[in-house]
């Protein structure tokens, strides 16, 4: 039983005769690899001959051959595979029956020894990857029970914007789970708006040092008080002295009215060109320590000329 027999002579594409002839080659070598007990050699042949042409006995002598390996879920996956895609052509190929029920037969006495684990995700996000044991899992596959191996499974769901799903599960034989994956919407965190900041304070630039330049003021302030006073002092005095020699030519003695305001002028010009004397030392001082300070440490000093007269502060 499983021995591909020859089909009818039909008209067919050379490439087609060519792609069966190396598939049945194949297969014999298969038959014979696993007949003489060289499984893993038997499972490359077999696994070759079904990649070039799809066939249910091809089929069912691979998944003997993982029986044999120790691959219980694959090889029950296999022969019940091969059981149905024999059952589709025994309809036309009355050949296939024996292939249909041998698979069949074969894969019902395994069943007893394999967990069987359904996976459901309701509401599968987009881009739901799904990993059993590290391996793939299509996504045509959830909702379908899958033979597993008893012992212990590790699942993981993930998906874009959802939080990972996982589970560690320990099957034994003959039981049937079902694990429903459920991933949660990852909050959305919403970048907090930009800080508003206040327009930059506005820092009026520093006055320009005027300090040399009002020191200036004081030695110009100085000389014009000595230079007033002492022009004032010499017409007062000039004055005073010929109000005295007129006095003298008309009544030939001294006009002690006129002395006493000539003494007084000559007081008052005397006193001014101190204050203005006074005023000039000061302006002069001031002036040369002003010139060889730093200007940042120059004596902040301001003059300025209002109704009551002139005034300064520093």
């Amino acid at each position: 039983m499983g021995v591909v027999h020859a089909s009818p002579a039909l008209a067919q594409p050379t490439s087609s005769i060519a792609l069966e002839s190396r598939a049945q080659a194949l297969y014999q070598q298969g038959r014979e690899r696993f007949f003489g007990g060289d499984f893993e050699q038997a499972r490359l042949a077999f696994q070759s001959s079904l990649d070039t042409v799809d066939s249910p006995n091809t089929r069912m002598y691979l998944g003997r051959t993982l029986l044999r390996l120790g691959r219980l879920a694959d090889a029950w996956a296999l022969l019940d595979r091969a059981a149905r895609d024999a059952d589709g052509r025994a309809v036309a190929e009355p050949r296939y029956v024996p292939t249909r029920d041998a698979a069949r037969a074969e894969a019902d006495a395994i069943a007893p020894s394999l967990a069987w684990l359904t996976l459901d995700a309701p509401d599968a996000p987009d881009g739901l990857q799904v990993r059993i044991n590290g391996s793939a899992l299509q996504r045509s596959g959830l909702g379908v029970t899958m033979p597993m191996e008893p012992g212990e499974v590790a699942v993981t769901a993930s998906a874009p914007g959802r939080r990972d799903a996982r589970a560690t599960l320990t099957l034994a034989a003959g039981q049937r789970e079902l694990q429903t994956l459920t991933l949660e919407a990852l909050p959305v965190v919403v970048a907090p708006p930009p800080p508003v900041l206040p327009p930059p304070r506005q820092v009026p630039p520093p006055p320009p040092d005027r300090s040399a330049l009002h020191v200036s003021a004081f030695t110009l302030y100085g000389a014009a008080a000595l230079v007033g006073g002492t022009a004032l002092g010499f017409y007062l005095s000039a004055d005073s002295a010929w109000h005295d020699l007129d006095a003298l030519r008309m009544v030939n003695r001294v006009d002690e009215t006129l002395r006493a305001q000539g003494g007084r002028d000559q007081d008052i010009a005397i006193g001014l060109a101190a204050v203005g004397g006074a005023l000039l030392a000061g302006g002069v001082i001031l002036t040369y320590f002003g010139w060889r300070s730093p200007p940042a440490r120059r004596a902040p000093i301001t003059l300025h000329v209002g109704a009551s007269g002139v005034g300064g502060a520093f």
